[in-house]
């Protein structure tokens, strides 16, 4: 064989160029998809550990008699208290959560949302839960002791 006839042998088709960079579209399109997912999924995770602290610092305030069961005579009738755990809110139980976590819990699957802290007492046993609410002051959904996020 001529050097000239070895030299047109080297190198990729169109054809060839054409079927790697179809075959690379297809694997992309099948990825990001569930790459997607998979960050959504971590983002709520992230949220329920965050929850799980929250429960955790709420749980060690109310047993340190920082945060009390209200009375009868207060707005929440005795039987709840609400904690809205965002620095713009002037909330002497939500600070008190702040500080003892050391930071303002914010939640990753939630654009501008914060994090809501419910005690109801039952017999005097404070239930505890934590939810989500957005911008607009609507809940989004509960992450601890439940997962119920829409």
């Amino acid at each position: 064989m001529s050097i000239r006839s070895e030299r047109r042998k080297k190198g990729f088709t169109l054809i060839e160029l054409i079927i790697v960079v179809a075959i690379i579209g297809i694997l992309a399109a099948i990825a990001i998809p569930n790459f997607l997912a998979i960050q959504r999924k971590a983002r709520i995770q992230a949220d329920v550990e965050t929850g799980k602290n929250l429960f955790d610092a709420t749980s060690a305030l109310i047993a340190e008699n920082k945060i009390k069961q209200p009375l009868k005579e207060e707005k929440s009738n005795g039987k709840t208290i609400d904690i809205f755990v965002d620095k713009s809110k002037n909330n002497i139980e939500a600070n008190d959560i702040i500080n003892y976590m050391q930071n303002t819990p914010i939640p990753q699957s939630v654009k501008n949302g914060y994090f809501a802290v419910a005690v109801e007492w039952d017999k005097d046993k404070p239930n505890i839960r934590i939810g989500i609410f957005n911008d607009k002051n609507n809940l989004v959904g509960t992450v601890y002791p439940s997962l119920d996020l829409k």
